[in-house]
């Protein structure tokens, strides 16, 4: 499919917000072919979502009786793997459809075949330290709820992640040096994230955290990898 046919009713003018930071950030869906480029380790479609996805969104949550799917598909398979696993729920098939979609944007992007997927309710914050994906891509959106947060390459010294941390916080580890220096994203961007295993980018893979919930608000994520 063409990577601009989108759930939006409108397609806004192009807004494109790359720097050294390497973020390459847009309304348009097609900032993703940015990720391409060597000085972009994270790809941002800040896209407006609709009232109705909203809303079944919140319908779902509301269920309390769904934690998490997870499984590997051919991309035109996603909507029927989806409609057999999930329950029932206010306009069910509109975040169903959204899910479909951006896993047949994601595998045409980079010519998969497969996809491997999960969605998941969240509680707690699932990865609270900072850390790299050690994969070539993840597709990642905050459908409700606190988001993903990253630091930017410059702002990081990468020797204080995992055991170079010695067992200091993130905060006090020196791994960035102010609050400041953390980037967020909003709930509903979809963001492609550059992993370690992407083809020449060993060291520079985005580092990225769960955000702290301390409000224990419910977040429902999801994520799209190579399969």
């Amino acid at each position: 499919m063409n990577i601009a046919q989108t759930p939006l009713e409108q397609q806004p003018i192009v807004d494109i917000n790359k720097n050294n930071i390497g973020l390459a950030a847009s309304s348009e869906a097609e900032i993703w072919t940015s990720f391409y480029e060597e000085d972009v380790q994270i790809a941002t479609w800040q896209r407006t979502r609709s009232i109705v996805l909203n809303e079944s969104v919140d319908a779902l949550l509301a269920l309390n009786t769904f934690s998490q799917l997870q499984f590997s598909s051919p991309a035109q398979d996603v909507a029927q793997k989806l409609a057999m696993h999930m329950p029932q729920f206010k306009h069910r098939s509109v975040l169903l459809k959204d899910i479909a979609l951006l896993s047949d944007m994601f595998a045409c992007l980079f010519d998969q075949d497969n996809v491997g997927l999960r969605l998941k309710v969240l509680d707690t914050t699932m990865c609270p330290r900072f850390h790299v994906d050690q994969v070539p891509c993840r597709l990642l959106t905050t459908y409700s709820g606190p988001a993903t947060e990253w630091l930017p390459n410059e702002s990081a010294n990468r020797n204080k992640l995992g055991t170079g941390n010695q067992g200091l916080s993130d905060d006090l580890s020196g791994l960035f040096q102010q609050a400041s220096d953390i980037e967020s994203m909003n709930a509903g961007d979809v963001a492609l994230l550059k992993g370690e295993s992407w083809h020449g980018n060993e060291g520079l893979g985005l580092i990225h955290r769960s955000p702290i919930n301390s409000g224990g608000h419910r977040r429902l994520l999801l994520t799209l990898d190579f399969a």
